[in-house]
């Protein structure tokens, strides 16, 4: 019985985590007044949202390079194009998901494109996902101890804990034998002998033309470049407000909220812990709490809702395509 029930809260906690960050935002947002967050949406000149909007393709495109040199690598046959696609149609489902795991819907497409096994897919998704961490989350380290008189030394701490965490993590996957062994160790006792060999194999078929260390600086200094421009896209929707901060202290702050947001699997899509971040930070120098959170849902917009709609359309037109073709060829 006792079993049952801790299982029970278990199952609860997991169910109700990824909506604490949305909790967070609702109580901020009531306690702050709507009709003062929508007024001071009407602060921000429309060009702005524009002009903030239209840097999100030079993201796309060093995003597409990024993700095709790391393809290139795995010895994977697909087209730029085709991978910025993807990226785009992935993008809506990792802005509504916790952690954006609704990011990796795109090993289904990589899978149906280039014919390679699900292993090797998924290894491309995870390695690509796990440079965009970690490149936010050392950028975030920076950004902790440069505003750490605004935060706290704990806090500061605590994110530089979270990269050093995804790190290790990462180093121990890329690597063969350790990944290996991790696999083995971890689920391999626990499966009976037949499965134990179809582990082996989908161990082998995972670390298949896996990239060097060596690769992986190109991809993680373009990593660097594309969360200095998500930031920029915050600047300017905070430029509308004249606030007295330190230009580089404002690219971290957007820097350290989002990664540090998006690597929690509390909030969808880093709602809320975003917010408070901003909010808590912004305050410091003389932004009312309205002004921070608008800055921030005003980035949020910007950088993934409006690009991440266009990708769902996307996506819906190509599987009505799809259907329309398997209906003519019925």
């Amino acid at each position: 019985m006792k079993n049952n029930n801790f299982e029970k809260i278990i199952g609860l906690i997991l169910n109700i985590s990824p909506v604490i960050g949305i909790i967070i935002l609702i109580y901020l947002l009531s306690n702050i007044g709507f009709t003062k967050i929508i007024n001071t949406f009407h602060q921000v000149p429309l060009e702005f949202y524009l002009l903030s909007t239209s840097l999100f393709f030079l993201r796309f495109i060093i995003f597409s390079y990024k993700w095709h040199y790391i393809s290139k690598k795995q010895k994977l046959n697909v087209e730029m194009l085709y991978l910025g696609k993807i990226f785009l149609m992935s993008l809506f489902y990792a802005s509504v998901t916790p952690s954006s795991i609704g990011w990796h819907i795109r090993i289904y497409h990589i899978k149906k494109k280039t014919k390679a096994t699900w292993e090797k897919c998924i290894a491309n998704s995870f390695l690509d996902s796990m440079l965009t961490t970690l490149s936010g989350l050392f950028l975030a380290s920076i950004g902790a101890f440069l505003l750490v008189e605004y935060l706290s030394l704990g806090y500061s701490l605590t994110v530089f804990s979270f990269f050093i965490l995804n790190l290790v993590i990462f180093t121990v996957f890329v690597g063969k034998k350790t990944g290996s062994k991790f696999f083995n160790f971890f689920i391999g006792k626990m499966m009976f002998n037949n499965y134990k060999r179809k582990l082996n194999r989908s161990i082998e078929l995972l670390y298949e033309d896996i990239p060097h260390n060596k690769d992986f600086l190109i991809p993680f200094l373009l990593e660097i470049t594309l969360w200095f421009i998500g930031a920029f896209q915050v600047y300017i929707i905070a430029y509308s407000f004249s606030i007295d901060m330190p230009f580089i202290l404002f690219l971290f702050t957007a820097i350290l909220s989002a990664s540090f947001a998006a690597s929690l699997p509390i909030t969808i899509g880093g709602l809320g812990i975003r917010e408070g971040i901003f909010v808590l930070i912004l305050t410091s120098f003389g932004a009312t709490p309205e002004i921070a959170i608008v800055i921030s849902l005003g980035g949020y917009i910007t950088k993934k809702i409006i690009p991440g709609s266009i990708g769902l359309i996307i996506s819906f037109i190509e599987n009505l395509h799809n259907v329309k073709r398997k209906d003519t060829c019925e």
